[in-house]
């Protein structure tokens, strides 16, 4: 894979600055220097999540918002935010996808001590890799219920160069149990599969809206980062009879394809980088939807503005984005191998034999650094899972492991009655949680852990 020189910075700015004045390169948000400390708070807030002419539902935030602010950081350099804890209780901030130093993983009783009300929590990273990224509360008690009211947000990472593209747009996608008055629903309470004013159910939002259009110009090139934010729910985003090529996922680059149906489906916490090249008619409205595969959606649109095109076709086929320093081969010679099951026994289900929320006493496993790791994930329940690697990006092993599939992943979609297999370099020392959180089950995934050395 072909990775672009990294420019001097005043260079790379002084030409970004000099095209976007010949119209050739939008002035991209987010460019300037970032603050020395960026500061968040945990807080309660409201979110008019039914549309503006509905009362607003009360939520958690952070400053209070749904989705949270987009946070940027660039890969390489240091990047610092401090987070007070609001709320009236504990919580801790999880940075879904990053590989970065344990210590700064935000997971109580394995890498850091919960962030106590009306407490204050400073921390400082490099990331490693650039792409889109999640920060998301992790709490062994509260942690499902402040994901299930809205508490996430995006953190961008930019890299040493830009895409061909014309502009970003950022959709983060989220799922509400809402009861009938628009307030959040009480856990195991009867919903409808699709929610409406005045009805107890479900509703799926984009941004924090219960809808979307997409403002374009024909033959634009749309650089689309999306999240699924939802805490329990696997998310579809279509746009039928448009060219979606997949360029990154889970904050990784990938060989641009062009996506099959023109959709990707995300699992909890999973992100997706794809270019969209609006083509139609100008004046034209295109459909798009977004699904969650347990009914709920949201029909939107792209409408594309009435006069000339941005230009005059398409821009040619996207290419890579700028690699990020991940190995891209792994050895399976003396790799270490284990199964690692999610099943029912008795009246609960058991990960890798235990029903725990919280980090144990023990690791799963423990492997020196430097170690490519095989592990199969096993389910047996009736249900998808998601499973969430810290720390780590995994390849999706075929089926004989005598290979894998283009791309990696933090988050692993696992069937009912399968087993999925991946392989990852364990190349970043510390105590990482390896999670499974069965999809339609509000109350937290289960958890192990592992330690690099």
């Amino acid at each position: 894979m072909h990775r672009p020189p990294s420019p001097d910075r005043c260079q790379l700015l002084d030409r970004r600055t000099l095209l976007a004045g010949l119209g050739l390169l939008p002035a991209w948000p987010g460019h300037a220097q970032a603050p020395a400390m960026r500061t968040l708070t945990a807080s309660r807030g409201a979110a008019r999540l039914r549309g503006p002419d509905h009362p607003a539902t009360p939520v958690f935030g952070y400053d209070g918002l749904v989705p949270g602010p987009v946070l940027r950081a660039r890969r390489g350099e240091e990047f610092r935010l401090s987070l007070t804890n609001g709320l009236d209780e504990p919580t801790a901030l999880h940075w879904h996808g990053l590989r970065i130093a344990n210590a700064m993983d935000g997971v109580p009783g394995l890498t850091q001590q919960p962030i106590q009300p009306g407490a204050t929590f400073d921390m400082a990273f490099t990331p490693q890799d650039a792409g889109t990224f999640l920060y998301r509360p992790w709490h062994p008690v509260h942690g499902a219920g402040q994901l299930t009211r809205g508490m996430a947000g995006l953190l961008i990472v930019e890299g040493p160069s830009l895409p061909t593209a014309d502009r970003e747009q950022i959709l983060v996608l989220d799922d509400w149990a809402l009861d009938a008055e628009g307030a959040l629903a009480s856990p195991g309470s009867p919903l409808e599969p699709q929610g409406k004013p005045g009805t107890a159910g479900r509703i799926v939002t984009v941004n924090g809206q219960p809808d979307l259009v997409i403002e374009a110009r024909a033959n634009e090139r749309l650089w689309l980062r999306i999240a699924n934010a939802a805490h329990a729910r696997i998310m579809q985003f279509v746009v039928p009879g448009q060219p979606l090529t997949l360029v990154a996922l889970d904050g990784q680059p990938c060989e641009p394809f062009l996506l099959q149906n023109a959709q990707v489906t995300l699992g909890p916490g999973q992100r997706a980088e794809i270019m969209l090249d609006v083509t139609g008619e100008p004046g034209a409205s295109l459909p798009v939807a977004i699904n969650n595969l347990a009914g709920a959606s949201i029909e939107g649109r792209i409408a594309i503005a009435e006069g000339a095109a941005l230009r005059p076709a398409p821009l040619p086929r996207p290419g890579w984005l700028a690699a990020n320093p991940i190995a891209q081969e792994l050895d399976f010679r003396r790799a270490f191998r284990l199964d690692l099951g999610i099943e029912t026994r008795g009246t609960e289900v058991v990960f890798n034999t235990r029903a725990d929320r919280a980090p144990g006493p023990q690791p799963a496993f423990k492997v020196r650094r430097g170690t490519v790791v095989m592990a199969g994930l096993r389910n047996q329940t009736p249900v998808f899972q998601a499973v969430h690697l810290h720390g780590h990006q995994a390849r999706l092993l075929d089926g004989l492991d005598d290979g894998w599939k283009p791309f990696f992943l933090d988050t692993i979609l696992v069937a009912p009655g399968t087993t999925a297999r991946i392989a990852f370099l364990a190349d970043n020392p510390g105590k990482w949680v390896i999670e499974a959180q069965a999809i339609g089950n509000d109350n937290g995934p289960l958890v192990q852990w592992f330690e690099v050395t």
